[in-house]
């Protein structure tokens, strides 16, 4: 058997990196960002992106390293509206959907301790 001693090698060209190479964040985390989120708006705060990031950092629910850009990926995803207003963006209402499907899951969860149910908590770690 007889090897080729000049393989190819991958030309290493510029790949944005995968998901796994963005941080993650638990159910926990994302909970504590949702309290944190609601709690300024109760207080009737207008606040941006960047200030909400800081804040974040400074009270050690998300890393030092995270980007602003990753803080607005999860308030997107979590479901919050944002405006962007002279180059800042706004963090706004969550949509009424998202609302929607927490309530009734809480509802749903009420209803199945009242009738018995066990309900058993899973942790997604």
């Amino acid at each position: 058997m007889v090897q080729n001693s000049s393989r190819c090698q991958p030309e290493t060209s510029s790949i944005p990196p995968t998901s796994a190479a963005l941080p993650r964040f638990d159910s926990f985390t994302v909970g504590a960002i949702r309290r944190h989120i609601h709690a300024k708006f109760s207080a009737n705060e207008t606040f941006t992106i960047g200030s909400l990031a800081k804040e974040l950092k400074t009270s050690t629910l998300i890393l030092e390293g995270t980007s602003d850009s990753s803080v607005l990926r999860l308030i997107h995803n979590m479901g919050f509206h944002y405006k962007t207003i002279h180059k800042k963006t706004y963090v706004r209402k969550e949509t009424l959907d998202t609302v929607c499907h927490r309530i009734s899951a809480l509802r749903a969860l009420k209803r199945h301790q009242e009738e018995g149910r066990q309900v058993v908590y899973v942790d997604e770690t």
